[in-house]
């Protein structure tokens, strides 16, 4: 595990923060909490980070409209973003992709899987000395950032995607699944 590398993570539930900062931190990375949009541009501001985890599911932070800044802003295209949602539609997943992010994770995850799509979100990566910004990042100022240039970059985050959907298939059945149960247990009393 590379250590250094630093990571945004964008989550107003002070418990899923606690908890993802702290596995992460375990895991080398250097984490910086951000809880509400100007928290999140202060934080970028102060140190570009190698990656970002975007809650989606916050009242207080719109996670399409962040990932779409970031992905609009020529000092945060760049930064890999996962998404982290306990909304497996398919559709979700597929606007999160097409909107920038990198990979997409249920939660509340499995910490292995955190891992391991943390990882993939580093793959040519090498940490870099901490750069602070320019002002006005979020203006489309250019601040340089660490970012893969693999020309396989584009099947990776397709593989990632095709994983993603898979996963939120996955849970759609696991969750229909449940729900038929449910009905057929309903129906077994009734008849009783």
């Amino acid at each position: 595990m590379q250590t250094g590398l630093r990571i945004l993570l964008i989550e107003d539930d002070p418990l899923m923060a606690d908890v993802t900062s702290y596995r992460l931190e375990l895991l080398g990375y250097r984490v910086t909490v951000s809880t509400t949009v100007v928290a999140v541009w202060q934080a970028i501001d102060r140190s570009i980070p190698h990656a970002i985890l975007l809650n989606f599911d916050s009242e207080d932070l719109d996670g399409f409209g962040l990932l779409e800044q970031f992905a609009s802003d020529q000092g945060t295209s760049e930064i890999p973003v996962l998404a982290l949602s306990a909304d497996a539609e398919l559709e979700r997943v597929e606007r999160a992709w097409k909107n920038g992010a990198r990979d997409y994770l249920l939660t509340p995850y499995d910490p292995l899987a955190l891992e391991q799509k943390v990882a993939r979100l580093f793959d040519g990566i090498e940490p870099q000395p901490e750069i602070s910004s320019e002002p006005g990042i979020g203006a489309g100022s250019k601040v340089a950032t660490a970012s893969p240039t693999d020309d396989g970059l584009a099947k990776q985050d397709e593989a990632r995607v095709l994983a993603a959907i898979d996963q939120a298939i996955t849970a759609e059945l696991a969750a229909a699944k449940t729900a038929e149960a449910r009905e057929d247990h309903l129906q077994i009393r009734r008849q009783e």
